[in-house]
């Protein structure tokens, strides 16, 4: 029979694939904790609606030939509601 070739592990050596696991564990927490979800979150509404309103103001003024202020006035709005809902 062949001699077969037996390899002691070190009680403290951990295999290598497990290793490599556990760095991209820990990169993965350290990139996690620089700033949480709920943060990315806020700032992602932000960002929406800082888009929304600027949209709004270019599109009113400058596509539609009206006036910036009237862009954000409630009046504007009630006028156009008026306009698309009441039967006449």
């Amino acid at each position: 029979m062949a001699e077969q070739e037996f390899t002691t592990h070190n009680e403290n050596e951990q295999p290598k694939r497990r290793r490599t696991r556990e760095r991209k564990r820990e990169s993965k927490r350290k990139e996690g904790k620089s700033f949480p979800w709920y943060g990315k979150l806020g700032v992602a509404v932000v960002l929406i609606g800082l888009s929304l309103l600027i949209g709004l103001g270019v599109g009113y003024s400058v596509v539609g030939d009206g006036q910036l202020g009237d862009a954000f006035s409630f009046q504007t709005y009630k006028h156009m509601y008026d306009l698309v809902f009441t039967i006449k």
